[in-house]
């Protein structure tokens, strides 16, 4: 095969891959409102493909039934052969419906759930009940062995935990209540100061209801019982995310398997891993805050 100008080659063509122009072409992105609360797109799956196949037969027709792509200063002229749509699957909000290792599906959490949310009429309302009901059954405390790794079955056991044990917990009754959410990982910025240490990470969970992805942080609602209304769908302007999800899978990852979630550097060496000494530190850009506090 030869690539350049005149080059024509046959191929496939991957939905997963195509589906960024289609969205892209759209501005359909979604979006994150001040408060936290992210709100998602309505297009589905059915628009989402059809979109697709419109905007490759409109190229393809303008370049003489080919889909051409520039390559290496030259083009590829491409002819479609198939559209997967089974990779559409995963890009709404029911991918964060099934289990993961720390956060099982089970008959207890479906119990738990359905007893919990029994009357409420919406999933919005569901979430606050089960919110509130992870404020009532658990305490954050830190001691003996088993916290800290986000694990649902061990915080409802224990009733207690840290905040990833809070939010898995609550991920595991909204799953069961057939809610989507996920869990989310970063670090909160000192408001009184403009530099220096962090301790350490913070995580919350989000769910999704009304076409939105809402944020609790319920964790912080258990020890600051007056703000236990706010952290439920509001972030605190200084929260920074550093990634999203469980059961995380990296190319090259470890040989232990998926990282179950990522706030620390991963470390291996010789099959085996190393936890490192981590320090977060933070300089605040004075040139910036400036600049926003003498536009409002």
């Amino acid at each position: 095969m030869r690539i350049g100008n005149s080059a024509e080659v046959l191929v496939a063509v991957s939905l997963l891959g195509i589906s960024l122009l289609a969205t892209a072409c759209a501005h359909r992105h979604a979006q994150r409102a001040p408060n936290g609360v992210e709100s998602v797109s309505s297009v589905v799956t059915a628009d989402i493909q059809a979109a697709i196949e419109k905007h490759i037969a409109e190229k393809s027709q303008a370049g003489a039934g080919f889909f051409q792509v520039p390559f290496r200063g030259g083009e590829l002229r491409l002819k479609l052969v198939r559209v997967h749509t089974e990779y559409l699957a995963t890009l709404g909000p029911e991918r964060y419906l099934p289990p993961e290792l720390l956060v099982p599906s089970n008959e207890n959490f479906q119990t738990i759930a359905q007893d919990v949310t029994r009357g409420h009429a919406t999933d919005l309302y569901r979430a606050r009940a089960l919110y509130d009901h992870v404020i009532e059954r658990l305490r954050y405390a830190k001691y003996g062995s088993g916290w800290g790794r986000g694990d649902a079955v061990y915080a409802c056991d224990a009733r207690s935990g840290n905040c990833s044990d809070f939010h898995a917990y609550f991920i595991a009754l909204a799953r069961a209540a057939l809610i989507p959410a996920r869990f989310a990982i970063g670090a909160a910025v000192p408001s009184e100061r403009n530099d220096g240490g962090i301790d350490g990470y913070h995580c919350w969970a989000e769910f999704f209801a009304e076409g939105k992805w809402w944020p609790v942080d319920i964790s912080e609602a258990d020890k600051h019982s007056s703000l236990a209304q706010y952290y439920f769908g509001h972030h605190p302007a200084n929260r920074i995310e550093f990634s999203r999800g469980r059961d995380l899978v990296i190319e090259p990852g470890p040989e232990g398997g998926p990282i179950n979630f990522l706030a620390y550097p991963v470390l291996e060496t010789g099959g085996r891993l190393v936890k490192p000494e981590t320090t977060f530190l933070f300089r605040r850009d004075q040139t910036s805050a400036e600049r926003t506090g003498s536009s409002r």
